[in-house]
């Protein structure tokens, strides 16, 4: 009975199911029951061969009594010996050579039939016998009574046929009851050795040797943590925000209609289904219960449907709505990063905004939403995809008149549909049809998808406040070494360069704009002129130029990765300090390719600093230039020299407002130089250049980070024309930067900066930070919650939840007698024979499932199993010792 209140949700293809993804539920009691029937869309009728019934008749089917979790309509009359590949019943051993027909008193045949006729009740007798595991079963089964403890490695609301999943379930494996105990148990419930599955490390965190738990455990992770990620590269999204307070009610059949029309017409535009994204976002007004409801971009069109089938249309108190909610939720959507994907946005309304986007309506809330805030809120989405963003609105009143008339006068383009018009069906697939191959003309690129393998590390954190006494250089390294990362990616590249002017172009690299699929991040790689000369010339590079090209790789990444980090410490230093300019570094990453681009397989790329209408300034040089109007930047410059114990300086800062990349270091620290191996860096002279040609007189910034000059102890002496220079900003302008847990390019205003305390983080990352998603400990095997934003993007998927970081550390004295671990939570203290031993908990569940060598009898745990027995699975119980077997 417990799923017949939550018919709407049943999956109509229930154990049949192929979506990876599916999000309905797939109880095995249904098995046999038309659920398309259910639902009123059942297309086959008197063809279908699953049964017919109404809710009353479910309830009274359900009441009735199971054999091993299965009811008799659940039952293929072929039994295990059915050939069907598509059958939709269930197969048990146990029903072969019985006749189904008999249990409801159908059978025609009667004495000619050559099944066995046998009541349900006497039957279940037989099948109890025979698959009864130590006299229990499904229909009698009790966890705290059992005597074995299967329940922890199984599904037991499996083998009752009410489990919901029908894959990826969090309690566990799907083993039928009658397959619990046979030769083939182990391989079925991947029940193996602890010793097969983890031995224990220096710090106690779990080595995964198991392929089966590996894939597992990374399946949970695709499937949840990447399932925004896919398919962002040539999608299709389509993004409807409806009006769902009460006055809509009347026009819910046009709202939905016109949703259809819309999916099924973008679908056949570009001929796969998943390529159209589709999400929703409905509201209603502030005092309302539910102002927002939404379903994130999915390209599950039947989720969609069954959304806004399922959305109420209640509420709304004033004649106005918070249409403002409404968009700004719909912008924090996983709308595609990729710039050229497609955004189409449908409005269904039949009252306007709140504020000055009406006449003379009753408006409780007009100083709520100021001139101008929806066309701001509506452009965001135009800032996203430019040329590539369609705004739809229908309406349905003339009450929305006023409102749309403003919404053209900033969006000239946008499109307002008459919603009663008889022919808006064929006027929205022709609108949509124009629309799409417009945008395909419009945008004519060359690009190229390759799957590649990302190297990034993560390096804001690391701590240099005792500057004084570290080696900085040394601590950097290792620390950059240590939480260095890789993972699997696709990318996309423009295969023609960009044409880039003044500053800007620079002289030595061909850039290309591409975007990190799985990272919904836009980049451009760097590739030195004469990698692509010799391409195009079909030229092997020499020795020598090999050589260059992978100096060319680590010297941009490690200059990028420690000016980035001094540049966040810099940021925190300086961040009461009003003329302080917010210094950025694009964040570095470097590509291993599947197959080459340009006859190259390792890449260097960083983040794309996407501010087209601003100059590439140059502030100062690797010499002794420096923009004297820009004066401040230098005191950037200065700290870098004393942060890091004087050994060395950043320099060459360029870049797009406050957001820099291609620096260059000055450095006498050996490890840097063989490393970097960079010809422009000028060591000692270097240093020399930069204090005496760039910054011969400290800034003021100087002072108030109590910096000290270079080769003399005391501050440095200020020049009073150049400490009046600073970086100031109003609190409402635009202030780019890279943000610090994803490393894409963002912006925020620069009031929104400091009250987030100096730091910037995007609003896909500031949104996702809300968000958690569960993982399992590689220590204790338990889930525990953590950010989906930060673990995946930094790409620091922890190892073990926070209680296992405390407890389960080297020098315990507890372990398991088999692999060794030392979880505290894994652990389990047994006597044996007068004996204290320790055992992990994986070691229990396979013990518990262990049976004699002779007599099948469960391992009672009433003698020692030495580890070479353990390992190859053998277990001799006393009764058969005794016996003298061996």
């Amino acid at each position: 009975m417990q799923f017949v209140e939550q018919i709407k949700d049943l999956c109509e293809d229930n154990q049949n199911c192929k979506k990876e993804n599916c999000q309905d539920l797939h109880p095995r009691i249904f098995v046999g029951i038309c659920i398309p029937y259910l639902h009123s869309k059942c297309k086959q009728k008197s063809n279908c061969q699953l049964k017919h019934v109404n809710k009353e008749k479910l309830k009274e089917l359900l009441q009735r009594s199971l054999i091993n979790g299965v009811f008799q309509f659940n039952l293929c009359r072929a039994g295990t010996t059915c050939t069907k590949s598509s059958c939709q019943f269930l197969h048990r051993e146990w029903m072969n050579d019985i006749c189904l027909d008999y249990f409801e008193a159908s059978c025609q045949q009667k004495q000619g039939c050559n099944l066995k006729h046998i009541y349900w009740n006497n039957l279940a007798k037989e099948v109890y016998k025979k698959y009864n595991q130590e006299g229990v079963n499904p229909e009698n089964y009790d966890p705290k009574n059992i005597n074995h403890i299967f329940q922890q490695s199984l599904c037991t609301d499996y083998f009752e046929g009410i489990c919901p999943y029908i894959r990826n379930c969090p309690n566990k494996n799907h083993i039928d009851w009658e397959d619990v105990g046979k030769e083939n148990f182990y391989k079925k419930t991947n029940l193996r050795q602890c010793t097969q599955q983890f031995n224990n490390t220096q710090y106690g965190s779990v080595e995964i040797k198991d392929t089966n738990f590996i894939d597992h455990f990374f399946e949970r992770l695709h499937n949840e943590l990447r399932k925004r990620q896919i398919k962002k590269s040539n999608v299709l999204d389509v993004l409807f925000i409806i009006d769902s307070t009460g006055s809509m009610t009347d026009y819910k059949n046009i709202v939905q209609q016109s949703i259809s029309t819309v999916v099924n017409q973008c679908t056949k535009l570009v001929n796969d289904q998943k390529l159209v994204r589709v999400g929703v976002v409905g509201y209603r007004d502030f005092d309302d219960d539910k102002k927002i409801e939404f379903r994130e971009f999915t390209n599950n069109h039947n989720l969609i449907h069954n959304f806004v089938q399922q959305l109420e249309f209640k509420g709304g108190n004033d004649d106005p709505e918070d249409l403002l909610g409404g968009l700004q939720k719909a912008l924090r959507l996983d709308i595609s990063g990729y710039q050229e994907s497609l955004l189409f946005l449908f409005l269904f309304c039949d009252s306007p905004s709140h504020g000055p986007y009406h006449l003379n309506l009753c408006d409780l809330y007009r100083d709520s939403v100021q001139e101008g805030q929806i066309e701001k809120v509506i452009l965001k989405f135009y800032g996203r995809k430019k040329d590539r963003t369609f705004f739809i609105g229908f309406k349905f009143t003339d009450q929305t008149d006023y409102m749309f008339e403003k919404i053209k006068e900033a969006l000239p383009n946008a499109i307002i549909l008459e919603a009663n018009d008889q022919n808006l069906p064929e006027n929205l697939s022709q609108l949509i049809e124009g629309s799409y191959k417009s945008s395909m003309i419009e945008n004519p690129k060359q690009e190229k998808k390759i799957k590649a393998r990302f190297i990034y590390t993560t390096c804001l954190k690391f701590e240099i406040s005792d500057y004084e006494k570290i080696d900085y250089c040394k601590k950097f390294l290792a620390y950059q070494k240590e939480n260095e990362s890789q993972e699997m990616t696709m990318l996309i590249i423009q295969e023609k360069c960009i044409e880039l002017k003044g500053q800007e172009k620079g002289n030595n690299c061909d850039i290309f704009l591409g975007f990190d699929i799985l990272r919904n991040r836009q980049i451009v790689i760097k590739i030195p002129k004469y990698i692509i000369e010799s391409y195009n010339k079909k030229k092997q590079l020499t020795a020598q130029q090999e050589e260059e090209y992978k100096k060319f790789l680590d010297t941009r990444y490690l200059s990028l990765l420690i000016a980035q980090h001094l540049a966040y410490h810099f940021r925190i230093a300086t961040q009461n300090i009003q003329e302080a300019p917010p210094i950025f570094f694009a964040s570095p990453v470097k590509y291993i390719l599947d197959e080459p681009f340009f006859g190259r397989t390792y890449l260097f790329a960083e983040s794309y600093i996407n501010r087209p209408n601003r100059k590439w300034q140059k502030y100062t040089n690797n010499n002794r230039y420096s923009d004297h109007q820009e004066y401040h930047y230098t005191a950037f410059s200065h700290y870098t020299y004393q942060m890091t114990g004087k050994q060395l300086v950043i320099t060459d800062l360029q870049g797009k407002e406050n957001v820099l990349s291609d620096p260059v270091i000055h450095t006498l620290d050996n490890q840097i130089k063989k490393i970097l191996q960079d010809k422009h860096n000028f060591s000692q002279k270097g240093l020399e250049e930069f204090f005496d040609g760039q910054h011969p007189d400290c800034h003021k910034l100087c002072s108030e980070l109590k910096l000290y000059e270079y080769n003399r102890g005391g501050v440095l002496t200020i020049d009073e024309q150049k400490k009046n220079t600073g970086w100031i900003r109003q609190p409402d302008e635009i202030l780019p930067g890279i943000c610090e847990i994803c490393g894409q390019f963002t912006k925020s205003t620069y009031e929104n900066y400091q009250k987030q305390k100096s730091k910037m983080v995007c609003e896909n990352c500031l949104d996702g930070q809300l968000e958690y998603i569960d993982i399992t400990c590689q220590c204790c095997l338990n889930d525990y919650s953590c950010q989906i934003n930060i673990q995946i993007k930094n790409l620091q998927l922890p190892e073990k939840c926070q209680d296992c970081k405390q407890y389960c550390i080297e020098g315990n004295q507890n372990k398991c007698l088999y692999c060794d671990s030392i979880c505290k939570k894994r652990l389990r203290q047994l006597q044996i024979q007068d004996q204290k031993i320790s055992i992990c908990s994986v070691a229990q569940q396979f013990l518990n499932s262990l049976k004699c060598y002779y007599c099948k009898a469960f391992y009672k745990f009433d003698i020692k199993i030495e580890k070479e027995n353990y390992e190859k699975s053998f277990y001799l119980c006393l009764k058969c010792q005794q016996k003298g077997l061996d």
